[in-house]
């Protein structure tokens, strides 16, 4: 007997009565959840790809921009429905181009594609995947990369959306070998500075005096945490600037594959620091005037419980991994019990 499945509207209304019930703010979640379909779950999205894959991949080390390729995306919903959009996808990524076969995608969805429930108003769709498609266990740090985003995301004030995936891919171009693999999906910016009010800045408009410091040193904090020293304020590597109304800038981070919580095969420690492996933690904060570390501190303190669930909750991860991203995390815990290592580790180390 099959379930009775409902519609989007009666969800939508639902949710709404009962955020009602509970307070405004709840009520506006519900609706931003309605508006953004996709990223507002943390289920595995099921999901087909097919394109030319090989050409992607052989193509993946040209130095020129890559060409968009045709392809098809199917979403297999709720009662077994699919839901089937016309994309065009491309490679990208700078390292992974290099250290992957199988690269980072972008997954772009042409206007008035994405309508309906599940994609709703995507443009675009940034794909993190297995890299190697040789090497089952690869998985593993792709999930791993996604936990990083959700950990942002709980102590944060500016977070890009993900949401792990369950990737088919049919190669129209030949047989690259990949499979059904694990995978996630990264949200475009756009939507990020739309629900903020703002606009996303580049390298020339950014100027460092605007950045806010209190968030400037919960990214420091959190880039500590996860064991991350592949990222620069300064240099905006691996970090956006989000300006909102009051001329500030907000870091929004990303990329997050040479941290020790994802323990890359192919991550390098910085020898500049004098790391002799990425699971070593070096806090690379930048000392900042009323950059308040205690406080960041503070936070992270009271998110311990939040943080760890987290990891609980990222599908796909056999015990081992799990556990071995939990007792990292613990680690970051335990150091902060130590008042000489949290003053000699983060608080003097900064630069």
């Amino acid at each position: 007997m099959r379930p009775c499945v409902r519609g989007p509207a009666t969800v939508l209304l639902t949710a709404v009565l009962a955020a009602l019930l509970s307070g405004g703010s709840a009520a506006a979640a519900a609706l931003r959840a309605e508006q953004d379909p996709f990223f507002s779950s943390e289920e595995p999205a099921p999901l087909t790809l097919e394109t030319d894959l090989t050409a992607i991949e052989t193509g993946r080390l040209a130095r020129d921009d890559p060409p968009l390729r045709p392809g098809i995306l199917r979403y297999l919903g709720p009662g077994e429905d699919t839901v089937t959009r016309t994309v065009e996808v491309m490679r990208r990524g700078n390292s992974r181009r290099y250290l992957c076969d199988f690269p980072p995608l972008l997954i772009r969805i042409p206007e008035g594609s994405a309508t309906g429930v599940v994609f709703g108003d995507q443009e675009a769709l940034y794909h993190v995947g297995h890299c190697q498609n040789r090497r089952p266990g690869f998985d593993a740090y792709a999930l791993k990369e996604y936990l990083a985003y959700r950990l942002w995301s709980r102590v944060g004030e500016f977070a890009l959306r993900a949401r792990p995936a369950r990737i088919t891919y049919v190669d129209t171009g030949g047989d690259v070998g990949a499979g059904t693999r694990w995978a996630f999906l990264v949200e475009d910016r756009s939507r990020l500075a739309r629900r903020a009010g703002g606009t996303f800045v580049d390298d020339s408009a950014a100027d460092p005096a605007r950045v806010s410091v209190r968030e400037a040193t919960l990214l420091a904090v959190f880039q500590y945490m996860i064991g991350n020293t592949d990222w620069s304020i300064e240099t905006m590597h691996n970090v956006m600037f989000l300006r909102t109304g009051d001329g500030i800038l907000h870091p929004v981070p990303f990329d997050f594959d040479f941290s020790g919580l994802v323990n890359a095969p192919y991550a390098r420690p910085r020898q500049d620091l004098g790391l002799g492996s990425v699971r070593e933690r070096a806090f690379v904060g930048t000392c900042r005037a009323g950059a308040d570390v205690p406080a960041a501190l503070a936070r992270f303190r009271g998110a311990r419980r939040r943080l760890l669930a987290t990891v609980d909750r990222v599908p796909g991860l056999d015990p081992d991994e799990r556990a071995d991203a939990r007792a990292y995390l613990e680690s970051f815990y335990e150091l902060l019990e130590d008042p000489g290592a949290v003053r000699r580790e983060i608080v003097e180390a900064c630069r």
